[in-house]
């Protein structure tokens, strides 16, 4: 997980420049992590060029309680899970969720620059996981 990429080839931009501060603001004032909300996560997956990405993706609430929503340029050639509130740590407290099966808009046509680039989204059915539906365990 640690070598994936963004499958658009950008770069965080953000986080690499440190914020600098505006007059007025009291400078000893420090962020503090959220914890992040555990509906949100991380999808995971080897691209066409079997090299590893990485996307974010939201729970979905859906009858099945297994669905999620990601962009259409997300959707992975192979070996695709998706991670709820996913931390660098080794532990992944809500589980690994493989992906089941994806659905896409059939007129989406990837960084063709046309208005149907502009329906990129997508939504992928997990499988379970120890029994469990993933809006089971994290919401959605």
């Amino acid at each position: 997980m640690a070598s994936a990429t963004d499958p658009s080839g950008r770069t965080p931009t953000g986080i690499q420049t440190p914020l600098k501060p505006r007059p007025g603001l009291a400078t000893e004032d420090k962020a503090h992590p959220s914890g992040g909300m555990k509906s949100v996560g991380t999808l995971f997956g080897l691209g066409q060029d079997l090299k590893a990405h990485y996307c974010t993706a939201s729970v979905v609430r859906s009858p099945g309680r297994n669905l999620i929503l990601t962009a259409g340029h997300c959707r992975f050639h192979k070996n695709v899970a998706f991670v709820p509130n996913y931390s660098s740590s080794a532990v992944q407290p809500y589980g690994i969720w493989p992906v089941k099966t994806w659905f896409i808009y059939g007129q989406y046509r990837q960084n063709d620059k046309t208005a149907v680039s502009d329906l990129d989204f997508a939504f992928a059915g997990l499988q379970p996981l120890k029994g469990k539906n993933v809006q089971d365990v994290v919401g959605g």
